[in-house]
């Protein structure tokens, strides 16, 4: 495995190039440490979908919510010191990483209403929470439609109302053909197309190996 000297300049958010990118981690983490489950449930929102999730750590339980093109691998370098004070529930969300891919669309409301379930199924409604980007906004809404499932709520880098250039995707993607279109381009390189999407406030920390758990 390679390492490029040149990575320690660059500046916050600045992506290297994807050919720079290391198969593996350069830095040690415990995700692999953690434990895994698999959590088979009957979605009211999404219908039959597995779900993937870790626990680490002991304590009181805190949920963690990952953003858009990732996993709950995302959290890696975050589960020792937030594990030594509280217990981890890291899922991955339906469609997404290990998780299975519900046969409905993955709406914001339909996701949001599976973080309750989710909650209800292991016994963690009124449990901490962290939301980073989609997540954030996955769990802020679902606060609002139950005021109780969460005793505190921390949303990382998460848009409160939809802004002009996601309204203006969205009404690309509404014409024929072009969702169908754009899912192809995706496919073709899956990996690449993460390494785009994903920033990092220090890219170092990138590997290949969470843009390869990009969603299916």
């Amino acid at each position: 495995m390679t390492v490029h000297t040149d990575q320690a300049s660059l500046r916050p958010f600045q992506r290297q190039r994807f050919a720079r990118l290391p198969e593996l981690p350069t830095r040690p983490h415990p995700y692999f440490a953690s434990t895994p489950h698999e959590l088979e449930m009957d979605s009211a929102s999404l219908g039959p979908v597995r779900v993937h999730y870790r626990e680490y750590g002991s304590g009181a339980p805190l949920l963690l919510i990952h953003g858009l093109m990732t996993t709950g691998y995302s959290w890696r370098y975050v589960l020792d010191g937030l594990g030594a004070r509280f217990r981890l529930i890291v899922p991955d969300l339906p469609g997404n990483g290990r998780s299975s891919q519900p046969a409905v669309r993955l709406s914001a409301p339909a996701m949001a209403a599976w973080i309750g379930e989710f909650q209800t199924a292991l016994g963690l409604r009124g449990c901490a929470a962290v939301g980073n980007s989609l997540g954030g906004y996955l769990i802020m809404r679902h606060a609002l439609a139950d005021p109780g499932a969460f005793s505190r709520l921390v949303d990382i880098h998460a848009p409160a109302f939809p802004v002009a250039r996601m309204r203006a995707l969205h009404a690309a993607l509404s014409l024929p053909g072009a969702a169908s279109g754009f899912g192809w381009w995706v496919r073709r390189d899956t990996t690449r197309w993460a390494h785009r999407i994903v920033h990092y406030y220090d890219d170092t920390l990138r590997s290949r190996r969470p843009a390869s758990t990009a969603p299916r």
